[in-house]
């Protein structure tokens, strides 16, 4: 159906000037560039809208598809931040704010972990929580949602091509945690840039709390005056897959029990992948890039609530089938430690090599 309920009371039709509560609901709640919404499209009847459609159509393809774009924005940061706080590499025992910078402390008794739940205990407000939650984080932050990224913008980029990977020097005016005796905070910054079809261009910025960006949608164009600071290289969507499995690689062969954490890591990446596959070919299931282009806005959230479940669902259960295989042990309540190399590690790894040749001979990378 082409019209829905409007948020604006009875006004007039865009057509006819027909006073109406109805509105084009292709474009309904889309964002704007400058904040807020667009203004609601009203229309009387289905025929108004037929027949005002040559004037309307290229607006409401370019604001649907920006609508498209903050749906899946907070489908991946959603997943991502949940990523994070269930494998966190530090074990922090305390954070003091001082002045522009966040201190963070490490328990100095905490065993070298695989990964463990992020504690929200030492943070009074949100932003702290997240400047933390993503330090050191851009690099995994698009590792986690490669497969994600590309189902979800399937539908409003013309080809994966429109979808790259930049890495940038930051900037230092933005708040940044610090560990205490860790050295030198993190320079360089992993993004991803979305080119949209209607040519319009963005930045989903996952990790840059750290920086103090909150925004995870950013227009490029303000991204790049604001936010970089040289050194901009931009890969293909999967060259930081490439990249992280290849070090990951190389970690496992050191052979100590924080080495593997990355292992793990992209087991744990992978088995959400596969879910997210399975809920692609599921028989009668809407595709992801189907999923945020639903008009209803109560629609779209069952089924976005419905997905981000299944997701996180499959994360925990394979968590605790490896905890119960007795592959990684659980120490406490939050953290799990790996056991003496296993063979099905063993298989993992070759999997790994597997997938950096299969990237490398269909071209990705940098």
């Amino acid at each position: 159906m082409p019209l829905a309920a409007g948020a604006s009371g009875r006004i007039g039709c865009t057509y006819c000037q027909t006073l109406t509560g109805l509105v084009c609901a292709s474009c309904k709640e889309s964002p704007s560039l400058h904040g807020g919404l667009i203004p609601e499209t009203p229309y009387c009847s289905d025929t108004c809208w037929e027949n005002h459609r040559p004037r309307h159509e290229n607006d409401c393809t370019k604001w649907k598809q920006r609508r498209c774009l903050f749906r899946a924005a907070q489908i991946v940061r959603d997943l991502f931040y949940h990523f994070a706080m269930h494998h966190f590499s530090t074990a922090i025992s305390r954070v003091v704010p001082d002045g522009n910078e966040l201190r963070i402390h490490e328990d100095p008794i905490a065993p070298e972990s695989v990964f463990a739940d992020f504690s929200a205990n030492e943070f009074s407000n949100v932003e702290d929580l997240l400047t933390v939650l993503t330090y050191h984080q851009c690099t995994e932050s698009l590792f986690h949602t490669t497969a994600l990224v590309e189902a979800l913008f399937f539908g409003i980029t013309h080809s994966t091509k429109d979808i790259r990977e930049v890495r940038h020097n930051v900037g230092t005016k933005y708040r940044s945690p610090m560990y205490v005796d860790q050295g030198p905070r993190p320079t360089l910054h992993d993004i991803w840039k979305i080119t949209l079809k209607s040519d319009e261009v963005y930045v989903l910025d996952l990790a840059g709390a750290q920086f103090g960006n909150r925004d995870v949608v950013v227009p490029w164009q303000e991204y790049r005056s604001t936010r970089i600071n040289g050194l901009e290289i931009e890969r293909d969507l999967y060259a930081i897959r490439q990249e992280y499995t290849r070090g990951a690689i190389r970690d496992a062969e050191v052979d100590t029990e924080k080495e593997f954490r990355n292992v793990f890591i992209w087991h744990f990446t992978r088995t959400m992948d596969h879910t997210l596959k399975a809920w692609q070919e599921s028989p009668g299931a809407l595709k992801l890039h189907e999923i945020i282009a639903l008009d209803n806005l109560t629609d779209y959230e069952a089924k976005r609530q419905g997905l981000f479940d299944q997701a996180i669902n499959s994360v925990a259960a394979e968590r605790k089938r490896l905890i119960k295989e007795k592959i990684i042990r659980l120490e406490d309540e939050a953290t799990c430690l790996v056991l003496p190399r296993h063979s099905e590690v063993d298989g993992w790894i070759a999997e790994m090599k597997e997938e950096t040749e299969s990237l490398g001979q269909a071209g990705m990378g940098s």
